[in-house]
Order: C-alpha cells, then structure tokens, then sequence
C-alpha cells in the first residue's frame, strides 16, 4: 500500500509534539511519524491503552514503560 506525505493527518498534541498519521486503511495499526522537542508532556506521562505499536527512535534518546497484560500474566519492560 502507498501513503503519499500529503495524505497524512497531522495532529499537533502540544508545541512540543507534532504527529503526522499515514491511514493505512487496517483497523489494528496505522504509520504515524511524530517529531517531538524536548519533553512531552510537560508534566506526568502519556499513555495508550490498547495498541499494536512499533517504535523507532530516529535521533535523540527516548523512555519507554511497556505493561504487557492479559488473563495470564502482567509484565512491564523498562527500555
């Protein structure tokens, strides 16, 4: 599938974080660059609740809390 850059979304989340999403048409998982200077939030965490997701850091350096749940088993990986 082709996304072309100008049938992205953009979605500016504050001044600091500026995300752009790529539809790829599947319910599950979309592609989205999002370029974010310095702290985001300014305070606190952000967090998403149920997703499919694939991180790439392209410079820079990034903290990132995963919790992992289901019936089974609860594990959380600090990277």
């Amino acid at each position: 599938m082709l996304v072309k850059k100008e049938e992205s979304i953009r979605h500016e989340n504050s001044a600091k974080c500026i995300a752009y999403e790529y539809p790829m048409g599947d319910r599950d998982i979309n592609v989205a660059f999002v370029e974010i200077k310095g702290r985001y939030p300014d305070k606190g965490h952000v967090a998403n609740e149920t997703v499919k997701e694939l991180i790439f850091v392209e410079s820079g350096e990034a903290g990132l809390l995963l919790t992992i749940r289901n019936t089974n088993c609860k594990r959380e990986m600090r990277y």
